[in-house]
């Protein structure tokens, strides 16, 4: 097996770039509360997400009168999930992740939070977990966002704004506050 070595400011920054692009016509979100790799802050991006743990846990489709923005919003959500991941197989050389395992009750986890978001976009199009077709839509929608994911990191200007973002990351630790807005405000610029 390859040996691989975790790069925390690799997969913190693949989490904000992820959530800046705009995809599936849900923009580029900039709400950040936090940036930090940090070890007594914790390595982490803090910033407001569409759906709470708890929501995520308990989806109800009929709190969600539009299933097309909600599926949507739930797609953009999945990928941010991974992009911490999906930032490290592109710029880290990190093996791809078997992404069919996830802990049930791990939710802190990015795969399994990334299996519970799928699992809830099949919700919205109708598709029953006890569906024989269950496993292969759900696979197929793990590879198709996944690869979303990783493309991300493959177009040079946003592999451009992870590494700035890597690079202030490794000699700042942490933003917030005014720093967090002039960071946010140069990674745009890059992304745009």
């Amino acid at each position: 097996m390859d040996y691989y070595e975790p790069h925390l400011a690799i997969h913190e920054s693949g989490h904000v770039i992820s959530r800046m692009v705009d995809l599936y016509g849900i923009g580029g979100q900039v709400d950040f509360i936090k940036i930090s790799i940090d070890e007594d802050h914790g390595g982490t991006v803090k910033a407001k997400p569409m759906f709470t743990d708890e929501e995520l846990r308990k989806f109800n489709l009929e709190r969600y009168p539009d299933l097309e923005l909600t599926r949507r919003q739930l797609m953009k959500e999945a990928v941010i999930n991974v992009g911490g991941v999906a930032a490290e197989c592109v710029l880290n050389n990190r093996p791809l992740p078997d992404l069919t395992s996830s802990k049930e009750d791990d939710i802190a986890s990015d795969l399994t939070k990334f299996q519970i978001y799928c699992r809830n976009i099949l919700k919205t199009q109708r598709i029953d977990a006890s569906s024989p077709s269950f496993f292969m839509d759900m696979r197929k929608l793990n590879l198709m966002l996944f690869n979303d994911a990783l493309n991300i990191f493959k177009t040079e200007k946003h592999k451009t704004a992870t590494l700035f973002l890597v690079e202030s990351l490794e000699s700042e630790k942490v933003y917030t506050g005014n720093k967090l807005t002039v960071i946010v405000e140069e990674i745009h610029r890059l992304l745009n």
